[in-house]
């Protein structure tokens, strides 16, 4: 069991420059989730973590005592988001002098890449940063672990469609893709957007195909949307250029998902070609088998091991 204490918010405040913010910097970010900065994410159960399937809290213990860790109140990426990334290396710098004789353990959750200061992170070694992700380099001191989706019930839909792409347009990639199903007019291949939530889970599960491309400008391959494959019993179509997966040491990525590069995906004849050459029985049964991995105790897990070692 690891031992842990989350670090005071009034130290933490000390650590960066806090003059650069408002007082009510976090208002909209607390206004859904108002124990997001208490119940910290993978330590602690909250709102975030109460209808998770698979949970591993027991293998963490609050101990203000004798702490094994020390935990960052605050994500890394709120730093980005208010406009103060430059703060990001000194925050992380001036608590792990501060408690150098712990490790201390920050998140990023961000579609942003890290490695602009896991750079530089990376001499500091009592830090740990919880990397939820899309990265172009792991840093030594980074945890990759997967977004997991606040949904992780199970999804077991007749298959009444071969593939389907729902999302948003945020970006050239995904319009075009759009355009190209939409222009082919096949119905192996449907768009759909804007339906409600439970109707989009039920026919990506009815889905024997899912369309997984990359997310918003700037944005890697990894969204929400994958991970959530994993849990509706359907096969993810990973369309990026370059990824790194986290797991690899447990799970075989090739028989989990298609990876289809972005230039190669937007031909449809190629792309349904791949994905009817797949042994679709065999991928889903090891989703099946695997989808654990992809749930917040899975992390957790993982977790546990890094700091453990």
């Amino acid at each position: 069991m690891v031992k842990f204490e989350i670090i005071n918010i009034d130290v933490a405040y000390e650590s960066f420059d806090s003059s650069r913010i408002s007082l009510n910097w976090l208002d909209s970010y607390l206004s859904s989730r108002p124990d997001v900065l208490t119940n910290i994410d993978f330590f602690m159960p909250g709102e975030r973590s109460s209808n998770q399937v698979y949970t591993r809290f027991d293998l963490f213990e609050r101990n203000s005592k004798n702490p094994d860790v020390m935990v960052s109140p605050l994500y890394l990426e709120l730093f980005e988001f208010s406009g103060i990334g430059d703060q990001i290396v000194p925050y992380v710098q001036n608590l792990c002098n501060r408690y150098k004789d712990h490790l201390v353990v920050f998140q990023w959750n961000h579609d942003n890449d890290f490695s602009e200061y896991s750079n530089q992170i990376d001499n500091i070694p009592n830090a740990r940063i919880i990397n939820l992700g899309d990265s172009a380099v792991v840093g030594k001191n980074d945890i990759l672990v997967h977004r997991w989706a606040i949904n992780t019930k199970k999804y077991s839909e007749p298959k009444t469609r071969f593939s389907c792409f729902i999302g948003s347009i945020n970006n050239a990639f995904r319009y075009n893709l759009m355009q190209s199903i939409i222009t082919r007019n096949d119905p192996n291949l449907i768009y759909m957007s804007n339906i409600p939530h439970e109707e989009y889970l039920k026919t990506m599960s009815s889905s024997l195909f899912s369309l997984c491309p990359m997310g918003g400008p700037g944005r890697g391959g990894f969204s929400y949307r994958f991970f959530e494959c994993l849990h509706l019993n359907t096969i993810p179509v990973l369309m990026v250029d370059n990824i790194i997966f986290p797991y690899t040491h447990i799970v075989d990525w090739s028989k989990l998902c298609i990876k289809i590069n972005q230039q190669d995906s937007l031909n449809l004849d190629f792309l349904l070609e791949r994905m009817q050459k797949s042994d679709s029985d065999e991928m889903l049964n090891y989703i099946n088998e695997t989808r654990l991995v992809f749930t917040l105790g899975g992390a957790q897990e993982e977790i546990y091991k890094r700091l453990s070692s």
